[in-house]
């Protein structure tokens, strides 16, 4: 339950000479203004917001730890993939080299038979 509001009388006013009791009048006509259910109530509403803006907060943390674990499996799998293209691009290299040696050894083993072929194979020109 909120404290009760004590009435100060050891205050005057300045405006009348020092007459305690106007003040007196004015601190019960504020007191008075206060509904202690109402108080009690809004208490109770700052209480349940505070609870849902906990729960709220645990829920995010959640989220952040989830999204944590995952982005490091993402990272994870992308080193691995990565690695798998680095691979997979040198393998490609040595293919291509090998297949230029082979044709340049064609090319000089059989010439005119490579020159036949090289020209039924040869890419379209390309139009501009």
């Amino acid at each position: 339950m909120p404290p009760k509001f004590a009435k100060d009388t050891s205050k005057t006013s300045s405006t009348d000479g020092g007459s305690p009791v106007k003040e007196e009048n004015f601190v019960d006509a504020l007191l008075s203004q206060v509904d202690e259910d109402n108080v009690d109530d809004i208490i109770k509403i700052q209480k349940k917001a505070l609870e849902r803006f906990e729960k709220t907060n645990e829920m995010l943390i959640t989220c952040v730890a989830l999204s944590e674990k995952r982005l490091e499996r993402a990272k994870t799998e992308f080193v691995e993939n990565k690695k798998l293209l680095v691979n997979a691009k040198s393998d490609l290299e040595v293919v291509f080299r090998k297949l230029r040696n082979m044709k340049q050894l064609l090319a000089t083993k059989y010439p005119d038979i490579y020159g036949q072929i090289a020209e039924q194979n040869k890419p379209p020109a390309e139009e501009e």
